[in-house]
């Protein structure tokens, strides 16, 4: 009941804006497009909230090539524009079905200083809970590793207002802002989409960088471009082709180890459930979890 919910809830956010559902909760006028373009007290910020590059991405956290962009892409993004000041990312809420809603909850009762932490291990961990015959045991048991009690966790997914305040915010991301896909980012208010290569997105920062300092553009990546709500189009007629699209599978390495103090890159790069053990897996993950705690603390 909860899945056609939830599907239902889906299905309205899409309709609406082409006209074919009138009903629909309140949202802000076109007007105001911009305004969630800009950061708020709600976001959670990965990085100095000052930097000159503000880096939105929508995404869903069962979606496999948003976990892409966060397990292969996102590290080397972070070490050359995060870590050094240039830009921050934020990133919102668009679940694509009831998994996703339930992990974003779970993410959003986290210590604001832990929010990242969680979102590494639940894309990293996809295989273990998406999909899973019981999804909300095994998002549990990762939750546990992060430090969640069972008191916690069932108080979070029973959080009303919370689950409201999500499904909102994926309506009016796809109203306001034409979201309709995972991952859409928006970066200065420009909106791409598709799945990024590093040099993609590195590209497209630094064209928003020079932007901001007046200098000329680089050249455009292979990053799909739309006009965002709050961006004139682009001048060229060309189409840029869009990246390749990753597999949705990862191909882990059991030779990979990691010690529990320092968070790799990758956790399904350790994640090998087809050779280890499921007892293995799991002291893996904790190793991983408190690793990630450490490193965004």
């Amino acid at each position: 009941m909860q899945k056609i919910w939830f599907s239902l809830i889906v299905l309205v956010s899409f309709l609406v804006p082409l006209g074919v559902v009138s009903a629909a909760p309140p949202t802000p006028a076109a007007a105001d497009a911009q305004a969630l373009l800009q950061t708020t007290r709600d976001d959670r910020i990965l990085g100095k909230p000052d930097a000159p590059i503000t880096i939105i991405e929508y995404a869903s956290l069962t979606c496999p090539h948003c976990a892409h962009f966060q397990d292969d892409v996102l590290p080397e993004i972070k070490k050359q524009w995060i870590d050094t000041g240039k830009a921050k990312l934020v990133l919102r809420d668009f679940p694509l079905d009831e998994e996703a809603l339930r992990a974003a909850m779970i993410a959003r009762c986290a210590p604001p200083d832990r929010y990242y932490a969680f979102v590494d291990t639940f894309f990293g961990a996809q295989s273990k809970w998406v999909g899973a015959h019981d999804y909300r045991e095994a998002l549990a048991r990762l939750a546990r590793l992060g430090g969640m009690s069972k008191e916690e966790f069932d108080a979070c997914l029973s959080n009303k207002g919370l689950e409201d305040s999500i499904v909102q915010s994926r309506f009016v991301a796809s109203k306001q802002l034409d979201v309709n896909s995972t991952p859409t980012f928006f970066i200065n208010g420009t909106k791409y989409t598709g799945a990024p290569t590093v040099q993609d997105f590195a590209t497209n920062l630094q064209a928003a960088f020079a932007a901001t300092a007046g200098q000329q553009t680089a050249a455009p990546s292979t990053m799909q471009t739309e006009p965002s709500a709050t961006t004139p189009p682009p001048s060229t007629e060309t189409t840029p082709t869009p990246a390749p699209a990753p597999s949705a599978t990862h191909k882990p390495s059991s030779e990979l180890t990691v010690p529990s103090t320092q968070a790799p890159h990758n956790v399904a790069a350790f994640l090998d459930a087809g050779h280890l053990p499921e007892s293995t897996i799991w002291n893996r993950l904790q190793g991983w979890f408190q690793g990630l705690l450490g490193s965004h603390s």
